[in-house]
């Protein structure tokens, strides 16, 4: 069977549900719903963005739309529970990552020992950080 006649019969089982000519995503969306099965060769596309929950659904059935019709609704996304920046700063919610480099004596004690360097160091810089930060506030408060 050619694509031309596949892309017939399924407008005249579109047409038979929904009374339309030509299936969009929406009509081969419902198709797959409903349990339908529809042949990559059968979707039609127009320059319309597809919603993500569609596609995932359209995925699921080995459908396949091309990546620039896809709808993420990045404008729709909630960030309210997302704290300021300045609050994972604070309290080390944020992390970065960084390469220290050892001499080699530190680097095998390090090793021999067992030490997680890097809850070690973090430790260390974030008590100095704070000692440093509140030596400020009490110089700044002297000075006012």
């Amino acid at each position: 069977m050619k694509k031309n006649e596949k892309l017939i019969i399924i407008k005249k089982v579109v047409k038979m549900k929904t009374n339309i000519e030509t299936p969009t995503w929406k009509t081969v969306w419902e198709l797959v719903k409903a349990g339908k099965k529809v042949e990559q060769d059968d979707l039609v596309f127009s320059d319309e963005m597809i919603p993500w929950y569609v596609v995932q659904d359209l995925n699921n059935v080995g459908l396949r739309v091309p990546k620039n019709l896809i709808d993420y609704q990045d404008d729709k996304i909630d960030y309210s529970d997302i704290p300021p920046i300045e609050t994972l700063l604070e309290t080390g919610s944020f992390k970065e990552v960084f390469t220290v480099k050892f001499d080699k004596d530190i680097a095998v004690w390090l090793h021999e020992s067992n030490i997680n360097y890097n809850v070690l160091l973090n430790d260390f810089l974030k008590t100095v950080y704070q000692s440093i930060k509140a030596l400020n506030n009490k110089v700044s408060v002297i000075h006012s």
